[in-house]
C-alpha cells in the first residue's frame, strides 16, 4: 500500500461515520472521472496524456530553414 492510499485508510478510520462516508464519495468519484479520462483518451487513438508529455518537448531547440534554392521561370501566357 502506498503513502497516499495509508493515508486516506488513516483519515477514513479516525472521521465520523457522515464524514468517511463524503469522503469516500469524493475519492470514488475522482476514481470514475480518471477512468472516464483515461477511456476518452483511448477511444480517440492518442495514449493518454500524450499532448502534455509532449507539449513543449522541442522549446529551447534552434531551428534553420535551409536555403529553398531559386523558383523555376515560367513563360508568360
Amino acid at each position: 500500500m502506498n503513502r497516499l492510499a495509508k493515508e486516506l485508510d488513516e483519515k477514513l478510520r479516525n472521521l465520523d461515520s457522515a464524514r468517511a462516508q463524503y469522503l469516500e464519495s469524493l475519492v470514488r468519484e475522482a476514481l470514475d472521472r480518471a477512468e472516464r479520462d483515461e477511456l476518452r483518451g483511448l477511444a480517440s487513438g492518442w495514449p493518454t496524456g500524450y499532448f502534455e508529455r509532449t507539449a513543449g518537448a522541442l522549446a529551447g531547440e534552434d531551428f534553420e530553414r535551409p536555403p529553398q534554392g531559386e523558383l523555376p521561370h515560367r513563360d508568360d501566357w
